[in-house]
């Protein structure tokens, strides 16, 4: 049996004994380090697997498996300069498996930073010497990026030949069979929608989809507004285009197109257009438009497309949410609190409607005791105490100037939600704030661990003075 094996059976002491096996007599403390970064690693707790990591590095300061593993942990909270320095530290000597998942690394590496040929030349480096998962996952990847559907295919089924139960390589395979000139791969859906991973419920929807009907112009249009919803921009793109291509005239798979082009940060205007002069009154078409100028902060031509949306649908309370958010842009408050008023008049019960009020009042702290506080209670209790809800509680409380509740209410959404990075780097705040200082740092890394790169992350970080 391989290390990767060993690995992947989760055989760790049996691991650690190998690694070690050279350097007799064998450091038990050692050997329980590594265990326990392993088990914290296996658990998304980057942080604390970092932390046993360096104590097995004081009893191995130059152990190639505890340089590896400390990288790894770097790698997977995306802190990529201490990762290559590590891996680029390890790699003149390590040999054989080691050496592959060093590849596989720097090809990780290199991906989070945009890199992609780089990336692309050390997953290949890594598949030279034999067969690697992450090698294989990342180069399906990339070929997915570039159209390249056949190479994809290819990697994604040489993935599942490794490990047959990997979800994420059903559910690419069965969204790659979407774009068939034959039309979708109907098994390759059922078996995704089998996969016990996030994008089987996806699965057996467009499984639903494509039963009912032909794979005509209105299939391909549910099926990328379904990929669009489950954050799958790319195919949901590929299949919108489909739509428009069998059905030219079809305005909102336009529209919905515009707003796919919206979300992967290219130019969505045309889409737009197309859509609405096939339909002037097409209401979704207005309504991706307004959040497009939102997007760019142009508040007024946003609003115009908002009031449009309201013409043609007059008691849509969400759309006076985001009427509000151009008021906001532009300083005007009392013409945003004028909005939001308008939406909870209209659905009085909706903790959305709730939700979006409060989170004006709190994210700006802007008339917090008054108003912010109270409407964040009121969207907890319409919510039946929501992480969401909760986490801006927590938060109108601190800038309030109550940390202690702060961080009661805030260790309530964390525990509602333990997955609510936002919520924890709030807490970590909180925390801090009353003094309990390694129970700040503690949950402010957890947010850390468990959205590496995204805003609350960075945010956790400069608390943390990093």
């Amino acid at each position: 049996m391989t290390l990767r094996a060993l690995r992947s059976a989760g055989l760790l002491l049996p691991l650690v004994l190998l690694v070690l096996a050279a350097s007799a007599p064998a450091d038990w403390r050692l050997i329980e380090a590594l265990r326990q970064g392993d088990a914290h690693f296996a658990r998304g707790e980057y942080y604390d697997a970092l932390q046993a990591y360096a104590r097995a590095a004081e009893l191995a300061p130059a152990g190639q498996e505890v340089l590896l593993r400390t990288a790894q942990a770097h790698l997977a909270r995306h802190e990529i300069s201490q990762a290559v320095y590590l891996l680029g530290k390890l790699y003149p000597y390590a040999r054989g498996d080691r050496r592959q998942r060093v590849r596989e690394g720097l090809g990780q590496a290199a991906f989070l930073q945009g890199e992609w040929n780089d990336a692309r030349r050390w997953w290949e480096l890594a598949l030279g010497a034999g067969e690697s998962a992450p090698a294989h996952r990342g180069l399906a990847r990339l070929a997915e990026a570039d159209g390249e559907d056949a190479e994809a295919v290819q990697h994604w089924q040489a993935l599942l030949a490794l490990s047959p139960s990997d979800g994420e390589a059903r559910c690419h395979l069965a969204w790659l069979s979407l774009a068939r000139s034959d039309g979708p791969d109907r098994e390759a859906l059922v078996r995704a929608a089998a996969a016990g991973s996030p994008c089987a419920e996806a699965a057996g929807a467009l499984l639903q989809i494509f039963a009912a009907s032909s794979p005509d112009a209105h299939a391909f249009a549910q099926a990328g507004i379904l990929l669009f919803q489950h954050g799958e921009l790319g195919f949901a793109l590929r299949m919108l285009e489909r739509a428009v291509a069998l059905e030219p005239a079809y305005a909102e798979a336009h529209a919905y197109r515009g707003a796919v082009l919206a979300e992967l940060g290219r130019l969505a205007s045309e889409a737009f257009q197309r859509a609405l002069e096939l339909d002037p009154d097409c209401l979704l078409a207005h309504y991706f438009l307004g959040r497009y100028h939102l997007r760019f902060g142009l508040s007024g031509p946003a609003r115009e497309e908002f009031l449009t949306v309201l013409r043609l649908d007059p008691d849509n309370p969400a759309v006076y949410v985001d009427i509000a958010l151009t008021y906001a842009v532009e300083g005007d408050y009392a013409g945003a609190e004028a909005a939001l008023g308008q939406a909870r008049r209209l659905a009085p019960d909706d903790p959305a409607m709730a939700l979006a009020a409060a989170r004006f009042y709190v994210e700006r702290a802007y008339q917090l005791r008054e108003r912010g506080i109270p409407t964040a209670r009121e969207a907890v209790q319409l919510s039946g105490g929501a992480a969401e809800a909760l986490d801006l509680l927590g938060w109108g409380y601190y800038l309030a100037g109550e940390p202690r509740q702060a961080a009661e209410v805030l260790s309530l959404a964390v525990e509602r939600d333990p997955r609510h990075a936002g919520a924890w780097a709030h807490l970590g705040a909180a925390r801090l704030a009353v003094g309990d200082n390694a129970g700040g740092t503690e949950a402010l890394q957890r947010a850390v661990d468990l959205a590496p790169g995204s805003a609350a992350a960075r945010w956790a970080k400069r608390m943390l003075g990093e």
